[in-house]
């Protein structure tokens, strides 16, 4: 989070002092909420993993969709993000405490949240 505010502080630098174009900030500000949104998913589906396993064939997505989905944000801009999986949604994990697939992403979603 402090990494997040002070690269975000960083941009709005730039806007208000005219050192970069606002476009190419708004780009900035993907890159950094992008950045977070894979960190904070590996952190969390580590130990996630370690306790359900995984779900054969399939796979978490996250899917932007709004100003982080274009590629431009502003210092304002939330994240609309929609949490789907692949794979059959009646397999269930591989892990000590198996869980069908739905659960299992639904309750990595809510953690990635």
């Amino acid at each position: 989070r402090q990494l997040v505010g002070e690269l975000r502080f960083a941009l709005g630098v730039q806007i208000v002092t005219g050192a970069s174009d606002p476009l190419a900030v708004g780009e900035g500000y993907a890159c950094v909420a992008d950045a977070a949104i894979v960190t904070v998913t590996d952190a969390v589906r580590v130990p996630f993993e370690a306790t359900h396993g995984k779900v054969p064939d399939s796979e978490f997505v996250i899917l932007a969709l709004g100003r982080l989905g274009g590629g431009t944000l502003t210092h304002a801009s939330d994240l609309d993000l929609i949490y789907l999986f692949t794979g059959d949604f009646a397999a269930e994990s591989d892990g000590a405490k198996p869980l069908g697939a739905v659960h299992y992403y639904n309750r990595l979603a809510q953690r990635v949240s």
